[in-house]
């Protein structure tokens, strides 16, 4: 009986250890399934892991660049000067649990840009060298992409780090649209953007654009016609 008794307490700690581990299996993996967020004021679909958590906006973020060195460049593009930094607009800010990557994105309606893609990119790593002019650029790179088949910009920046071995740096993804610029920038150490590469590419792979919703008018016509 006593035997008996031993053995049904080994099984049952076995069967607790094994529960418990496919408890914390399960809660992992659940962090990797990818969940759709909808910005509907920019007509903007986009999907990343469970893992990304959304971080509270700041006054000062060192992801939140991108969005000083876009206002700046779309001042360039019209003819009424002053635009303010504040009407490009954070959508998403978010950092994932499991590999430390940031995902920042940003957006401003605006009509189509004339420059070709390639300023773009060369406009927005000037900009940012600018913006952080006391840090040493040690790569930069841009080429011409398509993100949800429109032409896009894509831009790769590195920084010197505090060790030799670490660089920080920003894949941004700079796509003009017909009534809007959409930014989404990934953020982190060269080692964790090489390794979570195709993350990022399913990230990007998921995007998709739909219709601006219809502002209604403010305006109403007022006095009588004759």
């Amino acid at each position: 009986m006593r035997k008996k008794k031993i053995a049904l307490l080994f099984w049952f700690m076995v069967l607790a250890v094994a529960i418990s581990v496919g408890m914390i299996y399960l809660k992992e993996m659940s962090q990797r399934w990818y969940k759709k967020v909808e910005v509907e004021e920019f007509g903007l679909t986009i999907s990343y892991p469970r893992a990304y958590v959304d971080i509270p906006k700041e006054k000062e973020n060192v992801e939140q660049i991108a969005n000083n060195i876009t206002a700046i460049i779309t001042e360039t593009d019209i003819e009424t000067p002053g635009i303010a930094v504040d009407l490009v607009d954070e959508i998403i800010h978010a950092k994932s649990e499991l590999t430390g990557l940031t995902i920042y994105a940003e957006a401003i309606k605006k009509g189509k840009t004339p420059k070709a893609i390639e300023q773009i990119c060369q406009d927005y790593i000037i900009m940012f060298k600018i913006f952080n002019s006391y840090e040493e650029v040690l790569y930069e790179e841009y080429e011409e992409v398509t993100v949800a088949g429109q032409p896009a910009g894509r831009t790769e920046i590195y920084v010197k780090g505090e060790w030799d071995y670490v660089y920080p740096g920003m894949i941004s993804y700079l796509i003009p649209l017909e009534d809007r610029e959409i930014t989404i920038v990934f953020s982190g150490t060269k080692k964790l953007l090489d390794a979570n590469k195709k993350e990022i590419d399913k990230i990007i792979n998921s995007v998709k654009f739909t219709e601006l919703p219809v502002e209604e008018s403010s305006n109403e016509i007022s006095g009588d016609i004759s």
